[in-house]
């Protein structure tokens, strides 16, 4: 006879959930420090918040500029 299964049966433990999150996030960072070394110096990745205000900033700015032009 088996022994009667417990309300966690079949469940990965807390414990195992937290060390793959963790070894995600380093393994994301080393990523990320490999792409860094291959960025020109002085640049940096944007949020998307702000690389979306930015085009839409340069977008008018082109439309400006066309718009005196012709």
């Amino acid at each position: 006879m088996l022994p009667p299964r417990t309300p966690n049966y079949g469940k990965t433990p807390k414990y195992i959930e937290e060390y793959k999150n963790e070894a995600k996030m380093k393994e994301a960072d080393r990523i990320e420090a490999k792409f860094a070394l291959k960025r020109p110096p002085g640049t940096r990745i944007l949020p998307e918040s702000e690389r979306i205000s930015t085009l839409e900033t340069l977008n008018a700015n082109k439309k400006e500029v066309n718009k005196i032009l012709n």
